[in-house]
């Protein structure tokens, strides 16, 4: 029988909690079992478990065809700030008044972390106007996703030109908006909470390849890095400025 530990009683008492699946602590611990054995079997044992979690990730309600895609994560390239930042302007002029602001957000926007190769923008901008900001994106490569599964945003990428890019378009009133740019600063503002989450990027990008189980398996550290950003800054934030 399943069962939790009493500190008080010190003894195992029966749970009444339902056991909680979490692929990407599962496959993190595949991995670290593997890259600890020298044993060509374990190391074979735990590559087939990775393949059958994947197959329940992949096949999951969450999963969308149209949004997965294959990933990899790279040592930062110091081209990622100019491309940034020149893509930024390129959609603020495109978009016209209205926006309340536009960020290079993301690993990208992070110096010396490592990341997908693949830009990130954020578009502050009321929810009303998305559809017509979709439209005017269209006409940049970009293709329009919808919300691809993240209540809250409009999610647009571009694959066929370089640089490689996604824009998200969220309410600027909303925490999804927020939550970005604290997370984005307090990474710049604190190598150690950088390096932690590089490690788990690249743990999780081993195990799961593609898009959607990659994002599900470094969930956990984003949250806990959220919350301490929201923790570390206190106060109010720059006023946005037109680039």
């Amino acid at each position: 029988m399943d069962g939790v530990v009493s500190p008080r009683l010190g003894r195992l008492r029966p749970s009444t909690r339902a056991p909680r699946w979490e692929p990407g602590k599962a496959c993190l611990l595949l991995h670290g079992i593997a890259r600890r054995r020298a044993d060509p079997s374990v190391r074979s044992g735990c590559r087939a478990l990775w393949g059958l979690i994947t197959v329940g990730v992949g096949t999951c309600a969450v999963h969308r065809s149209d949004v997965d895609e294959a990933i990899e994560v790279v040592a930062y390239r110091p081209e990622w700030a100019d491309q940034g930042l020149a893509l930024t302007r390129q959609i603020w002029r495109s978009l016209g008044t209205g926006v309340a602001d536009v960020q290079h957000i993301g690993s990208t926007a992070v110096p010396g972390l490592a990341a997908k190769p693949v830009l990130d923008v954020g578009v502050a901008l009321a929810k009303a106007r998305w559809p017509s900001a979709a439209r005017l994106l269209e006409g940049l490569g970009f293709t329009d996703l919808g919300a691809a599964g993240v209540e809250g945003r409009r999610y647009l990428r571009r694959r066929d030109r370089l640089p490689s890019a996604n824009v998200h378009l969220l309410e600027p009133d909303q925490s999804l908006w927020s939550d970005n740019l604290l997370l984005r600063d307090y990474l710049r503002a604190n190598p150690s909470a950088a390096l932690r989450y590089e490690t788990r990027k690249r743990d999780a990008a081993r195990c799961y390849p593609t898009l959607l189980s990659y994002s599900a398996a470094k969930d956990e550290v984003v949250r806990e890095l959220v919350a301490e950003a929201r923790a570390s800054f206190e106060g109010p934030r720059d006023v946005p400025r037109r680039c």
